[in-house]
């Protein structure tokens, strides 16, 4: 059987100052091997510098332009991002985005893990 949500129906969470909004799309569809949420960024907001151990993630802006820092190993690289733009994220690169305008951006890893660290 499949689900089925609007966006405007799912309930946004503002994890931290400063952060994007999330909107837990996966949850609502109660996804089993895909974690799915759209983030809603202000101008100027970032997320959190982090990685994840065995989650491969998939990440599309569907409005406004974004940076990506990405981080494995000894190479850093910071690339623009705007709509239309697809970028895949292998586990165990650091990765980070900030706003370069208002922006939405669909986050889609598997599996569905929570496999997360946090920059220390």
């Amino acid at each position: 059987m499949y689900s089925m949500v609007q966006l405007e129906h799912v309930d946004g969470q503002a994890l931290e100052d400063r952060a994007p909004t999330r909107l837990p799309v996966g949850a609502e569809l109660d996804t089993e091997n895909l974690a799915t949420s759209v983030w809603s960024y202000e101008k100027g907001e970032e997320n959190v510098f982090h990685r994840h151990e065995r989650q491969e993630e998939l990440y599309t802006v569907l409005e406004g332009t974004i940076d990506l820092t990405l981080e494995y190993g000894e190479q850093r690289d910071v690339i623009e991002l705007r709509a239309g733009d697809f970028v895949r994220v292998p586990p165990e690169t650091w990765r980070q985005f900030q706003a370069r305008s208002s922006a939405v951006v669909l986050a889609v890893g598997a599996p569905n893990v929570d496999d997360g660290v946090l920059e220390t």
